[in-house]
């Protein structure tokens, strides 16, 4: 659903110029996929380190303090990072 809307958002850029911002558009929706992939990716690393999380971790050697830190990761700092981009 968001390829037409930035079809459209680049259209109307367009109105009035010569040349079409449609690759400018479509690549900055590209890098911001890649820029939040990654930072989501450092950010887990982080805290998975940061709760002593095992690199071969089995379901049943996990301690009670490490699922309780992957229970607040995926919990109240997904919301604090989720409204964290919603505000401006």
């Amino acid at each position: 659903m968001i390829d037409p809307q930035l079809t459209d958002v680049a259209d109307e850029r367009e109105s009035g110029r010569a040349a079409a911002p449609r690759g400018v558009v479509f690549s900055i929706r590209t890098f911001a996929i890649k820029a939040t992939s990654g930072i989501g990716g450092l950010i887990g690393g982080f805290g998975l380190d940061w709760i002593g999380f095992p690199e071969d971790a089995l379901k049943e050697t996990l301690t009670p303090e490490v699922l309780d830190g992957l229970l607040g990761m995926t919990g109240p700092l997904y919301w604090i990072i989720e409204v964290a981009g919603m505000t401006r």
